[in-house]
Parts: C-alpha cells; sequence; structure tokens
C-alpha cells in the first residue's frame, strides 16, 4: 500500500423503506470522492436486513449478511454512517447495524478500529440530534469521528436528480470527505514510516 492507493470507504445507511430518501442523501454527499481518492462501498440497512441483535446467538451463528458486513468493514480505511431522522434521533435500523458489529468485541481489529468515521443525516431541524448522538457510539466503537459532519434537509435534496441543491451542504460534504482522506493519508504515512523502521 502507498499513499496514492485508493482509499476505500464503507458507506452504512439508508432507511427501511423501498425508495430511501436517506440512502439518495448518503450517495449525493458521496458524489464527489473519488476526487478525493475515495472509492465507495455502500450497504444499505434495508438490503441488509439484519434480525434485531440478539447476544445469546454465538457469533457463528449470526447471519451471513453479518459476517460479510463485518469482511467489508475490516477491509475499509474509512466509514461514512448516514441516518434518517426519527423522533428527534437516529433510526433504530442504524442502531441495530451497530449493535451488532458486538461480536468483534475484543478482537484486535474490533468495529472501527481507529478509522476516520464520516457522520451524516437526513431530516429536518433536528437532524443535528442524530450526528451528536451518534458520535459518542461511534467514539466507543473505536473511531475516529470527522470534526465536520453534514445534515440534508429535505429541501437541500433534489428528488429527482439526487442531488443536493444547497451550496452549504455541499461544501460541508467537500469538507467532510476532505477530512477523512487527510486523516487515512497520515495514517498510511505513519504506518510506513513504522514498518520501515522495524
Amino acid at each position: 500500500m502507498t499513499l496514492d492507493t485508493p482509499i476505500r470507504l464503507l458507506a452504512i445507511g439508508g432507511s427501511t423503506r423501498t425508495a430511501s430518501r436517506t440512502l439518495m442523501a448518503m450517495r449525493a454527499i458521496l458524489a464527489s470522492a473519488p476526487a478525493h481518492g475515495i472509492e465507495v462501498d455502500i450497504v444499505s440497512v434495508r438490503d441488509l436486513d439484519l434480525p434485531v441483535y440478539n447476544d445469546d446467538i454465538p457469533p457463528v451463528d449470526q447471519p451471513e449478511a453479518l459476517h460479510h458486513l463485518i469482511d467489508r468493514m475490516r477491509s475499509a480505511d474509512a466509514y461514512l454512517i448516514c441516518s434518517p431522522t426519527y423522533h428527534g434521533s437516529f433510526a433504530g435500523s442504524i442502531k441495530n447495524v451497530l449493535d451488532a458489529l458486538h461480536i468483534t468485541h475484543g478482537q484486535e481489529d474490533a468495529y472501527f478500529n481507529q478509522r476516520p468515521v464520516g457522520l451524516a443525516a437526513y431530516g429536518g431541524p433536528s437532524a443535528i440530534n442524530v450526528v451528536n448522538a451518534l458520535q459518542p457510539i461511534v467514539r466507543s466503537m473505536r473511531g475516529l469521528v470527522t470534526p465536520t459532519v453534514v445534515t440534508v434537509s429535505r429541501d437541500a435534496l433534489d428528488p429527482e436528480t439526487g442531488t443536493i441543491t444547497d451550496a452549504q451542504v455541499r461544501s460541508r460534504a467537500e469538507k467532510m470527505l476532505a477530512e477523512i482522506a487527510d486523516q487515512v493519508a497520515m495514517r498510511r504515512a505513519r504506518e510506513m514510516v513504522t514498518a520501515a523502521t522495524a
């Protein structure tokens, strides 16, 4: 791996709706990712379709979709979580995915493994509550939350084109992606120095 190797970003989000505006917003936030050297792998919570997490079920018997998700997480350099706004906070489906990752607890590469995590939300004025509520969860799961977060309102998303129409929101998305790229570059440089001096 070099500093020029494309950054692998795993994006987890959307809602359980067939036509999820949150998923559309997440795709729009990531539209300029290639310009930052980022390759995007998108996981829709609807497609993931995980049952409510049950810690009594041993890891080997957990859904195949969960094990596949963990494989994708371990190959990622960074992450994005994008949730709809439900009753002033994030969606239960998003929390269930995060809860299910508990099967990696105690492993050296558990959870987000000290990698950058961007946070975003789709919804009205209380969408900021979503990212505020997600921050301590991501930190407890060994993720490095990016300084810039993104909220996308209904008025800022064109449902016909799937694009963000608000210049300020687009600017925040660009800033968040740049921060992710910078954090990954710093991590890679540190790892290269460590490997060279080992």
